[in-house]
C-alpha cells in the first residue's frame, strides 16, 4: 500500500501532502507515521475534491462508546471483528491518555491494505460506513477519505498477517447498504453503555497495603503457545540489530566496549545469532536478569514446570518469568521479562518512568540474587534455542504496577528532586571555585617560572589545586573530590598560562595597553585645543571621527579651563589669594 505524507509534525493547519511513500513492512510505516499523513493520492492540497485514488483504509479506534474495563485492545479487537484480515497497526499520539474528558485507554489506528485501488471517495466512503456499522468499535466521525492522521513523535505498532483483504472481507460478508449476514452488534446496547460511563472520573485512591499483599491481575495471565508468543514478539525487535556468535564480544558490548565489531544484519537474519540486540535504540521492552547458575539452580528446580496456579515453582517471593535462558557450557543463566507498554528512555521522554523502573529492577537484582540487568545492547537470543537450554515460564507482558507488588521499594525522599538538584550545582560549583581561585595565582605566579620547566609548573599549579580543595568542605554533601579531578583543572590551568603568559607576550601586553591609552588620551587633548582655538563642534566631529555626544563634553571641558584660566589671571594680578578674591567678588554682588 502507499500513503501520502507531509514534512509537517502535529500541525492542524497544514494542507499540503506530496510526497507518495510507499509501505510493504510495519518499518516502513513507522516511519511515515512521524509525520502527518493521509491514505488519498491527492492532485492538490487537502480536499475531498482533489481525491485521486487509494489502495487503503484507515480506521481509527478510541473505545470512547464504552468503559474503560471493556475497551478493546488492538489484538482482541482484530481477533473478534476481522479474524484473518491483513492489518497493521499504529498507536496514536492519545494512547493511554486523557482525552477530551474521556478517561486513558487504548487509542489506535488501523491500516486496511485493499486488494484494488479505489477511484472515488464516496466509494471509500461507503466502504468505511459499512466497517462502521459491522463494528461498533470504528470511530463513525473519522470517515473521511482524505482524512489527516497526525504524526507520532515515537510510534509503535503491530503487523496482523492474513489471507483476505478488507475489502474481499467486506464482499464475502455480504455488506449491502448497512445491511450483513452473520451477528449484527446491537447498537442500543452500545449506547446504553455509552451512557452509563461516567463523565467525571475521580482520583484513584491511593490504597495502602502490607508488604506481603500482593494485587493480582488475571488479564495478564495468558495461556498461549509458547512458539506463538515468540513469533509476536518478534515484531518488538529492532529491523536491523546488533548481533554476534562470539562470547568475548557479547561480554564486551554489555559493558560499553566491543561494539564496534558487532554484526549489523536484517531481523531474519539476526535472529540465527546466539547474541542479539531485543531492544531497539531509546526503548525498553525486554529485561534480561544474570543469575549464577548456583541461584538458578534454587529458583528453578529442573523437575518442575511453574503453573500460575501452584507455587510458581520456586518463584514464591517473585513474578514468574516468561522463559529462562541457560547455555550448555555456560556459568550463567538468564532469565527473560517482557513489559506491557515500553519505556522509552530519549532525552525528550519523561524521566520519571524509566527512574520507576530502574528503582524496581534493583530491588529484582538483590531479590534473585542476580548479578545485573541488561536491557541495553545485545543480549542471548531467545529466538534461537539451538543455542540455548530454553525452559518456558508463564507468559505474561507485565506492567511497572504489578511488578512493583512483588517487591518493597524504599520510601522516597519528599526532597529528593531539590535535593539532586543540590548536589549536581555543588558538583559544578566546587570545580568552578578551584578554578577561578587557582587560575588568578597562577597569573601573577608564572612569572617566577618563566626558565623553570613544563613539569616543574605543572607540579606547583597541582599543590596550589590541592591546597585551594582542602579549603572547601566537599564532604558536606557528600561531593568528594577525586585526585584525578583534580590533577585535569591543574593541567588546563598550566597549559593555558605556559601558552599566553610568557615575557614577550607580556611586554607586548603592556605595550598595546600603553598605546591605547597614549592615542585615547593624546585625542582628547587635541580635540579640546581646537576647541579652545575657535573649532565648532560638527568640524572637529568630522575631523578626529568621535561622537557627537564625545565632542560636546570636550566643548564643556574646554569651556571651564577657559574660565578658570581667566580668573585665576584676574588674582594673581591683584596679588591676593583665590579666596579672598571669590570673597570681594561675592561682597560686591
Amino acid at each position: 500500500m502507499k500513503l501520502t505524507c507531509s514534512t509537517a509534525f502535529q500541525s492542524p493547519f497544514n494542507v499540503n501532502f506530496d510526497d507518495r511513500q510507499e509501505v510493504n513492512n510495519l518499518c516502513d510505516l513507522v516511519s511515515v507515521a512521524r509525520y502527518d499523513h493521509t491514505e488519498a493520492e491527492l492532485s492538490g492540497t487537502l480536499k475531498r475534491e482533489n481525491f485521486v485514488s487509494t489502495d487503503c483504509l484507515i480506521m481509527d479506534v478510541d473505545n470512547d462508546g464504552v468503559k474503560v474495563e471493556e475497551a478493546l485492545e488492538a489484538r482482541i479487537l482484530r481477533e473478534k471483528f476481522f479474524q484473518g484480515v491483513e492489518c497493521y497497526i499504529i498507536y496514536s499520539r492519545n494512547h493511554n491518555k486523557e482525552k477530551k474528558g474521556s478517561s486513558a485507554r487504548p487509542r489506535y489506528h488501523i491500516y486496511f491494505p485493499l486488494s484494488e485501488k479505489i477511484t472515488s471517495a464516496e466509494q471509500s466512503r461507503k466502504l468505511k460506513d459499512f466497517l462502521c456499522s459491522y463494528c461498533p468499535y470504528l470511530d463513525k466521525g473519522a470517515k473521511d477519505a482524505t482524512r489527516k492522521i497526525f504524526g507520532v513523535e515515537n510510534p509503535y505498532g503491530i503487523y496482523f498477517g492474513g489471507d483476505i483483504m478488507i475489502d474481499d472481507f467486506i464482499a464475502s460478508k455480504n455488506i449491502n447498504e448497512g445491511n450483513f449476514d452473520g451477528k449484527k452488534f446491537d447498537e442500543e446496547d452500545f449506547d446504553e453503555k455509552a451512557k452509563t460511563e461516567k463523565k467525571s472520573h475521580e482520583p484513584r485512591k491511593q490504597i495502602k497495603k502490607e508488604p506481603s499483599q500482593r494485587i493480582e491481575f488475571p488479564d495478564e495471565i495468558k495461556h498461549e503457545n509458547f512458539e506463538a508468543v515468540k513469533e509476536r514478539l518478534k515484531e518488538s525487535l529492532p529491523y536491523k540489530p546488533y548481533c554476534t556468535n562470539e562470547k568475548k564480544l557479547f561480554d564486551g558490548a554489555t559493558k560499553g566496549r566491543g561494539k564496534d565489531k558487532l554484526k549489523i544484519l536484517p531481523r531474519e537474519y539476526a535472529l540465527k545469532s546466539k547474541y542479539i540486540q531485543l531492544n531497539p535504540p531509546n526503548m525498553i521492552k525486554f529485561l534480561v536478569f544474570k543469575l549464577p547458575v548456583s541461584n538458578f539452580a534454587v529458583r528453578w528446580p529442573n523437575d518442575l514446570i511453574p503453573d500460575f496456579d501452584s507455587n510458581l515453582g520456586g518463584f514464591d517471593n517473585i513474578v514468574c518469568p516468561l522463559c529462562s535462558l541457560e547455555s550448555r557450557r555456560g556459568k550463567f543463566a538468564y532469565l527473560v521479562y517482557v513489559l506491557s507498554t515500553p519505556i522509552y528512555t530519549g532525552a525528550a521522554e519523561h524521566s520519571k518512568p524509566r527512574e520507576f523502573l530502574e528503582a524496581i529492577i534493583a530491588e529484582y537484582i538483590k531479590k534473585l540474587g542476580a548479578e545485573a540487568c541488561i536491557y541495553t545492547g545485545i543480549m542471548p537470543n531467545l529466538f534461537n534455542s539451538q543455542a540455548w537450554t530454553i525452559r518456558e515460564g508463564i507468559f505474561r507482558e507485565l506492567s511497572l504496577n504489578y511488578l512493583r507488588t512483588w517487591v518493597d521499594l524504599p520510601p522516597k525522599s519528599r526532597n529528593a528532586k531539590r535535593e539532586k538538584k543540590e548536589q549536581e550545582n555543588h558538583e559544578r560549583d566546587r570545580n568552578y571555585n578551584i578554578f577561578e581561585d587557582v587560575r588568578l595565582w597562577a597569573y601573577r605566579e608564572r612569572r617566577d617560572y618563566w626558565g623553570a620547566s613544563s613539569e616543574a609548573w605543572f607540579n606547583a599549579v597541582l599543590e596550589k589545586c590541592r591546597a585551594v580543595k582542602n579549603n572547601y568542605n566537599f564532604a558536606e554533601k557528600g561531593g568528594v573530590l577525586k585526585d584525578n579531578e583534580v590533577r585535569v583543572i591543574a593541567r588546563h590551568i598550566a597549559k593555558w598560562t605556559e601558552k599566553h603568559i610568557t615575557p614577550e607576550g607580556l611586554s607586548d601586553f603592556a605595550r598595546a595597553c600603553a598605546n591605547r591609552r597614549w592615542r585615547k588620551e593624546s585625542k582628547k587633548e587635541y580635540g579640546i585645543s581646537l576647541l579652545k582655538q575657535g573649532w565648532t563642534v560638527e568640524e572637529v566631529i568630522e575631523l578626529l571621527e568621535v561622537s557627537r555626544a564625545t565632542a560636546f563634553n570636550w566643548k564643556k571641558e574646554a569651556e571651564m579651563k577657559r574660565e578658570n584660566l581667566t580668573e585665576q589671571g584676574e588674582w594673581t594680578k591683584k596679588g591676593i589669594s583665590r579666596a579672598t578674591w571669590y570673597r570681594r567678588k561675592a561682597e560686591q554682588k
